[in-house]
């Protein structure tokens, strides 16, 4: 099946590797920053027009002008908002209180 593990077991599998981790939060409230430690995590310089131009060609609100068919509910739902931190809108206190609990070591490492 395509979900063999849960989402701890896959978060857990990065833990000390030498990857770049990234955070949607962190895409949405310093995209610049962010592209940056990209580009210097895979070795590449690029001027900081070019970056900023990047930035906004793939900002949410470009992607879901350029990208979405009206028609297409499961592109729609992909799209959602372009905002962090909805999620906590999903669930009940109780299920933020389980998920935070049963997943407190990712969750501190990577100050969800």
């Amino acid at each position: 099946p395509w979900l063999n593990y849960s989402w701890k077991e896959h978060v857990d599998s990065y833990i000390n590797k030498n990857i770049l981790i990234l955070k949607y939060e962190d895409l949405i409230d310093a995209p610049e920053l962010e592209c940056i430690k990209i580009l210097d995590h895979i070795g590449i310089t690029q001027d900081r027009k070019h970056i900023l131009n990047s930035i906004e060609n793939q900002s949410f609100q470009s992607r879901k002008l350029k990208d979405v068919d009206k028609s297409d509910h499961h592109q729609k739902k992909l799209l959602r908002k372009g905002a962090h931190g909805n999620w906590k809108n999903e669930f009940s206190k109780k299920e933020i209180s389980l998920f935070k609990n049963k997943l407190k070591k990712s969750y501190d490492l990577y100050k969800f």
